[in-house]
């Protein structure tokens, strides 16, 4: 009977969101059970470790009972955030009271391709995030960007080039 109750409780759905960090800052969050809004009912909490615990809070522009859904804006400019990829907790409240969150399983993942600064990382962010290292520009960016402008992305990154060898000890 428990369990019954439990499946009628507003609740995140457990995924990773991801969002780009010079994105707009437009967050969907799904949700099951969620009951109509008034403006301001809801809060989203975005939890950093930055220094502490800073707290970006942003108040959904809409709630839709019907696809069950918690629209977001995100605060990206007040974020300082390096070191991407991040996975960020996400907390939403609705009248104060948080919505369940099983097991914290609802993550924000900021990330941004243009933080990346090798190949080789930039490549590895490539399946999940579409980064890709642009070879005319010798950067990371989005896919995306770099086939936009007729520029030529990197299907291998170079290894690393010796061009000095210093003698540490011996005669």
């Amino acid at each position: 009977q428990i369990a019954n109750l439990e499946s009628q409780c507003p609740k995140l759905v457990a995924q990773n969101y991801t969002m780009e960090k010079q994105s707009d800052g437009g967050l969907t969050l799904k949700a099951s059970n969620i009951p109509m809004s008034t403006e301001g009912d809801y809060k989203c909490v975005i939890q950093t470790d930055l220094e502490g615990v800073v707290k970006a809070q942003a108040t959904p522009s809409e709630t839709s009972p019907s696809d069950q859904s918690i629209q977001c804006s995100v605060p990206l400019d007040k974020m300082e955030i390096t070191g991407v990829p991040r996975f960020l907790p996400l907390v939403v409240t609705y009248k104060g009271v948080e919505i369940y969150n099983p097991k914290n399983s609802a993550k924000l993942v900021l990330y941004s391709c243009t933080d990346v600064a090798d190949c080789s990382t930039c490549k590895s962010l490539q399946s999940l995030y579409g980064c890709t290292w642009c070879k005319s520009v010798k950067k990371c960016v989005r896919k995306t960007d770099c086939e936009a402008r007729n520029q030529v992305t990197e299907n291998k990154c170079s290894g690393p080039t010796i061009d000095r060898i210093y003698q540490n000890k011996g005669p």
